[in-house]
């Protein structure tokens, strides 16, 4: 993907290459510091997404805008300016389709922002077994994500596919736990009147460990084990972009039977009762 950056100076972009570096090394980013070379780059390398700092008088976020938009209409663009720019131009960024965010942003905030925006992975073969293809999502999940471990579940705890750095001997009882706490939690929010169940639920450990759960769809969940070296914003963001895949994938999903395996011996007993 093709990023085109406009800033004053190079902290949208700093955050971008230490945050995403692992990432986002599949992503081209180019960098303008004043509109016109934004609008130079904007015909030359033909961008998949801008982001653009407001940052007058040096940077008009809204003129800018308003020029890309006269040229692609459906660029996705995101907007990051100060509390007061914000309000101000609020409502013509509406109006321009425009996400934005509020300057100074964090990590978190940055990476749902772009959640909305960049495109999903690229799709699996769809003649491939939806478990196989499970399989690589998870395995490239847990990759992006720096995790230790991912489950993928369904509400009794019972395993379809796991990805780990290593082997976890506990993984079947820390899966029955994991969807135990999902169905304590659904009825929480019956209790609560909420017309939905929560959606994911992290939890987080004095030693910097944290365990964090999505629901796919009403039948099967997501399990994450990862530690502080990794960002919850990152983990969000990246399991947001798979769960799609997988809702797809386990529609209607039914496991295979066991396979029977009829000995000799068993089919002679057979033909003695027949």
């Amino acid at each position: 993907m093709r990023i085109l950056i406009l800033e004053a100076e190079q902290w949208i972009q700093e955050l971008t290459q230490q945050q995403f570096a692992r990432f986002l090394h599949h992503h081209q980013i180019y960098r303008a510091s004043t509109e016109r070379e934004g609008l130079i780059l904007l015909q030359a390398v033909k961008p998949q997404l801008v982001i653009v700092e407001d940052h007058p008088p040096l940077i008009s976020g809204l003129r800018f805008i308003e020029r890309v938009r006269g040229r692609e209409s459906q660029i996705p663009i995101l907007l990051i300016a100060d509390e007061k720019n914000y309000l101000l131009l609020s409502q013509r960024v509406r109006e321009l389709k425009v996400h934005s965010l509020i300057a100074p942003t964090d990590m978190e905030h940055f990476s749902r922002a772009l959640s909305r925006l960049l495109p999903p992975p690229d799709p699996f073969p769809q003649d491939q077994d939806p478990i196989e293809t499970a399989q690589e999502i998870l395995n490239r999940l847990r990759t992006e994500i720096d995790a230790d471990l991912v489950l993928l579940m369904n509400n009794t705890g019972e395993i379809l596919a796991e990805s780990a750095v290593e082997w976890w001997p506990q993984s079947r009882e820390l899966a029955v736990l994991l969807s135990a706490g999902h169905a304590s939690a659904t009825e929480t929010a019956k209790m609560l009147g909420m017309a939905t169940p929560f959606q994911t639920i992290l939890y987080r450990g004095e030693g910097g460990g944290m365990v964090y759960t999505a629901r796919i769809n009403d039948s099967f969940l997501l399990g994450i084990i990862f530690g502080e070296r990794t960002r919850t914003g990152i983990v969000t963001y990246f399991t947001s972009r798979a769960i799609p895949h997988l809702a797809r994938l386990l529609e209607g999903y039914q496991p295979p039977l066991p396979e029977v395996d009829i000995t000799n011996e068993a089919m002679s007993l057979l033909d003695d009762l027949l």
